[in-house]
């Protein structure tokens, strides 16, 4: 999971020209040539305690794009 602002992706959006799974290594290496900031969260899942997890990463996600 990758977290940036509005405002970065639309700045990058014009230089996309890969999707599928190479999508994600292109919007990395973009954002490192247009010197923006980017969080990438790693984001498992594992059996047992999904939705605990998963709320952790998003409540660390949401402080970390206020």
């Amino acid at each position: 999971m990758r977290c940036l602002r509005r405002e970065a992706l639309l700045d990058m959006q014009p230089h996309f020209t890969i999707d599928g799974s190479f999508f994600g290594p292109q919007m990395m290496v973009l954002s490192i040539l247009m010197k923006m900031k980017m969080i990438q969260i790693p984001v498992n899942y594992t059996s047992g305690s999904e939705h605990r997890r998963s709320r952790k990463q998003w409540v660390a996600l949401r402080w970390a794009c206020a």
